[in-house]
């Protein structure tokens, strides 16, 4: 049995105990029962069932007798979070059959198409409770959208989001809870989609989007999702992420009064095949803290107050365009691996161009070719690279180069000019930069001297 069956296990024990506890004393025994699960007595069991039960256990909903004897699922003459795990096992959850409409609004949010009592509404809070698709539209000021779905029920929830403009100040904008069975938060993207940050203080699951399961931007999208934080991470997944659509604005720039926040964060794995991603980050930029970083296809920008792009084992470019701007443009833990295969890649840095945890970071892997600039002198980022006759333009300021081009020649010998300024290279402020094999690295590159 794995670690997170487990835990659920463990949880589902303690909540068990801790409902028990807090329970009143009834006697409603004699009470016959209508349907076994019609929590609110609408003739059907639903996922609105799980959740009147579950206000109940909380008390916040008072029971009449044959809301309760519904409810005695275990027919012990108590209803307690027992009852309520055998009645999401009874219901087995699945997918809703139609797509459900969710308006977002100010002055009252409203759903459509909600045969299966699905989506709840408290106050700006949304509920999804069940796996399906949920197309979302409109304005909401210091919301939610909030996925939980029962422990069985692990099909994907889709939310498809049109010109959705959305604030918070306390919590994530869209949020997908650990105890959620779904495998898998889908967004699409359609329109001008805009979520924002404003929290005075980092909340403990920093995310304006955070999802405690895997999280794909769909290749359907073709609209646009920016997402503004001066305080929490802009974008959380605890598993694995795939952005494959859509254009993906992340802004976490310093405030005067503001922590450095990270722009686009995955525990697991994040691959990029096709999406438009402009990252401008206070903190690091695009960051996979346990596995690695993965460009297929799609063009990345990214600046960053610290490392441009971070993980732990592996940043690999096979397609598309990368350009990283930070203090370092790469950053690997100990014995990380930093593999360019394909696509074009710029990484300028006022540190590194890459670095690892400790130990030198590994470009064994790479086939394409790359050549590594260390300039004597900082520039800034006006001043465009240009490696023959291919011009590269920088983010950030920058005293560290690294450009990987299939237009280059692991053989080549280029002229190199930063900012319309002929360079040299090298302790005899040599004018030619010979390439000696797929990497090539040139030290003291300077502009060359005037001639009056």
């Amino acid at each position: 049995m794995n670690t997170t069956k487990i835990c659920r296990m463990l949880a589902g024990v303690l909540a068990a105990g801790t409902l028990a506890a807090a329970m009143p004393v009834l006697d409603f025994s004699a009470a016959s029962q209508t349907m076994a699960g019609d929590a609110n007595l609408d003739g059907a069991v639903t996922a609105q069932d799980i959740v009147t039960l579950q206000s109940y256990l909380f008390g916040k909903t008072a029971f009449d007798e044959t809301m309760f004897a519904n409810c005695d699922l275990t027919a012990d003459g108590k209803v307690n979070a027992f009852d309520l795990g055998m009645l999401k096992k009874k219901m087995r959850v699945n997918p809703i059959a139609e797509p459900v409409t969710i308006h977002l609004a100010d002055t009252g949010i409203t759903v459509e198409g909600d045969a299966d009592g699905t989506v709840q509404v408290t106050d700006r809070t949304v509920t999804i409770t069940a796996s399906g698709v949920y197309y979302i539209d409109g304005t909401l000021t210091d919301g939610q959208i909030y996925v939980e779905t029962a422990a069985e029920d692990i099909a994907d929830v889709e939310l498809v989001l049109t010109d959705v403009t959305m604030t918070s100040s306390t919590k994530s904008a869209i949020y997908t809870a650990a105890a959620s069975g779904s495998e898998k938060t889908k967004i699409t993207l359609v329109g001008e989609n805009i979520l924002t940050d404003t929290a005075a203080a980092a909340y403990a699951e920093s995310g304006v989007i955070y999802t405690s399961n895997k999280l794909t931007i769909t290749n359907d999208s073709t609209g646009t999702l920016q997402v503004n934080s001066n305080m929490n991470t802009g974008i959380y997944a605890d598993k694995k992420m795939n952005l494959n659509g859509g254009t993906i604005i992340v802004n976490t720039a310093d405030g005067a009064d503001t922590a450095d926040a990270d722009a686009i964060v995955g525990d697991n794995n994040i691959e990029i095949e096709g999406a438009v991603i402009d990252i401008d980050s206070s903190a690091d930029g695009l960051k996979s803290k346990d596995k690695g970083v993965y460009l297929l296809d799609g063009s990345v920008t990214v600046k960053a107050g610290n490392d441009a792009v971070q993980a732990c084992t592996e940043i690999a470019v096979s397609g598309g365009t990368l350009t990283a701007g930070g203090d370092r443009g790469f950053r690997l833990d100990a014995a990380g691996l930093l593999n360019i295969t394909g696509g074009q890649v710029l990484a300028t840095a006022t540190d590194y161009q890459v670095t690892g945890a400790g130990v030198a970071v590994s470009l064994a892997g790479s086939t394409q070719t790359i050549m590594m600039l260390d300039l004597a002198a900082e520039w800034t980022k006006a001043n465009a690279i240009a490696i023959g006759e291919n011009i590269y333009q920088p983010n950030k300021k920058y005293s560290y180069v690294l450009v990987s081009d299939a237009a280059l020649d692991a053989a080549g010998t280029y002229a190199v000019s930063v900012g319309g300024f002929a360079m040299t290279q090298g302790a005899e402020a040599s004018a030619s930069f010979q390439n000696t094999g797929t990497v090539t690295q040139y030290t003291n590159v300077a502009a060359m001297p005037s001639v009056s």
